[in-house]
């Protein structure tokens, strides 16, 4: 993939294989960056194993309360879990920027669900607090109801045009505005699936 003329490698989903890719990159330590693309509920001491190798980690923060947590994914302690991994690895990796591109630091995304502007607001609200070395944000938009969702009929649709601009609104408002990505609401769709 570096010969080919990627700017990262992307490792999606790579706690499982952690072991195994550590010892890939004591053999061959790439010239590009490494992403840890996660879905944020991490062990630090997994993430202690992960900063010997990882340059660049991207996190999901889905979701704040544990009520939300628990009706989406069956656990209370979401946000405890993912909100320390996150903490654990600002500290870690401040942002360097080189040619437009970010070789070292964090990226947090949070996906915008219908029906949960509150959670996205008390996510916003903590990155706002909690930000260390110039992390960054993305406000993802692309949500798309799909699969077997009967049980969640506030899941049935795509976000509003309301829900988007409130959400949007609210981190322009923030103080890390400057490093924030916001995805169009263009971006949902069974075509993107």
């Amino acid at each position: 993939l570096e010969d080919a003329g990627a700017h990262n490698i992307n490792l999606v989903t790579p706690t499982h294989f952690l072991t195994e890719i550590a010892e890939a990159v004591k053999i061959r330590r790439p010239n590009i960056p490494i992403v840890y693309n996660t879905h944020g509920y991490e062990r630090e001491e997994c993430l202690s194993e992960a900063d010997k190798f990882v340059d660049v980690y991207l996190p999901d923060l889905k979701y704040f309360s544990p009520e939300s947590s628990m009706r989406y994914t069956g656990i209370k302690n979401y946000f405890e879990v993912a909100s320390n991994a996150i903490r654990h690895m600002m500290k870690v990796r401040p942002t360097v920027i080189e040619n437009g591109l970010m070789t070292s630091g964090v990226c947090v995304r949070h996906l915008i669900l219908p029906m949960n502007l509150n959670e996205t607001f008390n996510i916003i609200d903590w990155f706002d607090e909690n930000n260390q070395n110039n992390a960054y944000f993305s406000l993802m938009a692309q949500y798309t109801p799909f699969g077997d969702i009967k049980g969640y009929p506030e899941l049935n649709r795509p976000i509003t045009a309301r829900e988007y601009r409130l959400a949007c609104e609210k981190v322009m408002s923030a103080s890390f505005a400057d490093r924030c990505f916001i995805q169009e609401r263009s971006s949902s769709g069974e075509q993107f699936i």
